[in-house]
């Protein structure tokens, strides 16, 4: 007789009684990222760990697309007073005040009140399976929590009307709901996590072409906002008269400080968050590559040239408009004649030497082309290769009465040139 193999029994046993009682929807505990954009979250798991002085936010995850999505306090225009949600897996830069709650004991600790962050006497209360707002205390603007539905976490609970803070997986949004309506699988029960600001914006990086391209540079390390990748410009081709581009940044790495670099991503803006732990801002302290091409200001500067040999300087825009539409992105003399133009804050450049560039006015990105570019006028420029002297933030300055400049740093003919006593 052969023997059974009680290892693959058992695991039969399990998908039978499994199939038999499947996991309801209000069960779920997503995983869910300790770090979403500037905010550490931590799941509440006790009555105990609520308190009137931390900020919380609301979640669930969709079984339908397996997102994350966070209560906003604002209601959707239409149909009944349900509260709108925010894509924290596509977008978790998105999490910010508009999702953060206040929840503070009411009548003796008997009872709580849940509030906007950003709107302290706005009080979010259940009124049938609706929510409505107060902007008073009230016996009726209670909540209390339920410990049971979901093992392991609390959730809020509409003891006066007996509903459960809940999300609709089918609707995309937050209501109220009878707990027998958290088994079925189309609605769970919304989740409360501590959200604490652990991290600073250093800025936003503007993706604002069709092609999905954009520039930024910082003076402080930051993270790659998750949608983006940043590239290094290793190349510029002078036959095809086309740019060489090299992903170095992927969405969710550290981008070390004074960074110039080419983004890739949607159309929008991202907000660009400092590394969690000053050990992941240390992680890479080399540049993008050895060979970039990109340089960038924290202001509205000149551009400036890394040596002192002659360079042609290049920004990103497009190189023709037909009909209204345009084409051929690409970097493109900032001036005419290639010298130093004023760079936006946070943007990037491109700097080749001039005994490279061979008077090249322009180089499009990868699988674009350049058609019709026989000559180029640039956006106008203060023409900075006439010798004169200005300061960092460029300002035209004089010298006094005897010839000369006070100490210090100053663009000449697109270069930084010490002045001492």
């Amino acid at each position: 007789m052969r023997r059974k193999n009680p290892t693959l029994f058992s695991f039969l046993t399990v998908l039978l009684l499994l199939s038999l009682c499947p996991l309801k929807a209000w069960a779920l505990i997503p995983e869910v990222p300790t770090y979403v954009g500037k905010y550490r979250l931590k799941l509440v798991t006790s009555e105990s760990e609520i308190s009137a002085d931390k900020n919380y936010v609301i979640l669930q995850q969709s079984t339908k697309d397996g997102n994350l999505y966070a209560m906003n306090q604002t209601f959707r225009t239409t149909g009944a007073k349900k509260l709108l949600c925010d894509n924290l897996t596509t977008n978790p830069e998105k999490l910010d005040e508009d999702n953060l709650f206040v929840i503070s004991s009411y009548s003796s600790n008997k009872a709580y009140l849940l509030a906007a962050k950003n709107k302290p006497n706005t009080y979010y209360i259940g009124e049938s399976n609706n929510f409505t707002t107060k902007n008073y205390k009230s016996d009726g603007a209670v909540w209390t929590f339920n410990t049971k539905k979901v093992p392991g976490a609390v959730v809020l609970y509409d003891k006066k009307q007996e509903k459960i803070l809940g999300y609709s997986i089918i609707d995309n949004y937050y209501s109220l709901y009878s707990p027998t309506s958290m088994d079925d699988t189309n609605y769970s029960c919304a989740l409360i996590y501590e959200a604490e600001e652990c991290r600073e914006q250093v800025g936003t990086i503007v993706v604002g072409t069709k092609e999905g391209y954009g520039t930024f540079f910082s003076d402080n390390a930051y993270v790659m906002p998750n949608g983006l990748c940043g590239y290094a410009v290793t190349e510029a081709n002078n036959n095809s008269k086309t740019l060489t581009i090299s992903p170095v940044y992927p969405a969710g790495s550290t981008v070390p400080a004074q960074t110039a670099l080419l983004v890739k991503g949607e159309q929008g803006s991202y907000a660009a968050f400092t590394p969690i732990t000053t050990e992941a801002a240390a992680q890479s302290q080399k540049s993008a590559s050895a060979n970039n091409l990109l340089y960038g200001t924290s202001t509205d500067a000149f551009t400036t040239a890394p040596t002192e040999e002659a360079y042609y300087f290049y920004k990103l825009y497009y190189l023709n408009s037909v009909d209204g539409e345009n084409s051929n992105l690409g970097f493109y003399w900032g001036q005419e004649s290639g010298g130093p133009f004023t760079n936006a804050a946070n943007k990037a450049y491109m700097a080749i030497k001039q005994s490279d560039a061979l008077q090249i006015v322009g180089f499009a990105l990868p699988y674009q082309g350049i058609t019709g570019m026989s000559s180029i006028t640039a956006e106008p420029e203060t023409r900075l290769n006439d010798g004169k002297t200005y300061t960092l933030s460029g300002t035209l300055v004089t010298t006094d009465s005897e010839g000369k400049l006070p100490a210090g740093i100053y663009i000449r003919n697109g270069r930084k040139v010490l002045i001492s006593k």
